[in-house]
């Protein structure tokens, strides 16, 4: 398999069409499974086919895909999309509030579509909630963490990263959404927000 470098997403325009969900959700899709046709796209995401040509051509102008050749012959011939690099990431820059807000209205794309999907997947038959077989899962919690534990929890999340990256997946397979978010908790400066009084 070919090795590409690590594609920094930090342009405005890019971030804007990020904040599409669709478009999200294309982009992610492509970098998980890669290269992959506009009838592949639609069927994975139950769209129609039209509707993610137009996709493709927006995410195409701006750089998040690009063309990958493509498979059959004659008119059975359809395009391929890639992405111009794997990983892709999202570079934070502070000190561009239009960045920040574009980024914060990607990362509510994500967690939308991950809203949508785990509704789905709870009315599944084949959902398992619990135990090492379990492909359904939500959580949520907040904690004191220390730069040690902060560290560590780091290196978990490097790891499902690793873990789900298009290298270490299997054909066979089935796929599923992994959704993760980890940010700080505003507290008044000075304060600690839980009462000390039993």
């Amino acid at each position: 398999m070919k090795r590409t470098s690590r594609y920094e997403i930090r342009s405005e325009r890019q971030l804007k069409a990020l904040v599409l969900p669709l478009r999200a959700e294309i982009v992610e899709l492509v970098a998980s499974l890669g290269p992959m046709s506009a009838s592949d796209i639609a069927e994975l995401l139950g769209r129609r086919r039209p509707a993610i040509h137009y996709q493709l051509n927006k995410l195409t102008e701006v750089g998040l895909l690009r063309p990958a050749g493509s498979r059959g012959e004659g008119r059975e011939a359809q395009a391929l999309y890639a992405t111009p690099g794997k990983p892709m990431g999202v570079v934070f820059q502070p000190e561009k509030p239009r960045v920040v807000e574009l980024i914060a209205g990607y990362a509510s794309s994500l967690l939308k579509r991950s809203q949508r999907v785990l509704s789905q997947a709870l009315r599944r038959p084949d959902a398992v909630t619990s135990g090492k077989r379990r492909n359904t899962h939500a959580a949520q919690f907040t904690c004191r963490l220390d730069r040690a534990q902060l560290a560590e929890l780091n290196a978990h999340l490097d790891a499902i990263r690793r873990l789900c990256a298009p290298s270490k997946q299997k054909s066979e397979g089935a796929l599923h959404l992994v959704t993760l978010t980890l940010a700080p908790l505003d507290t008044p400066a000075g304060r600690n927000p839980v009462s000390d009084t039993p």
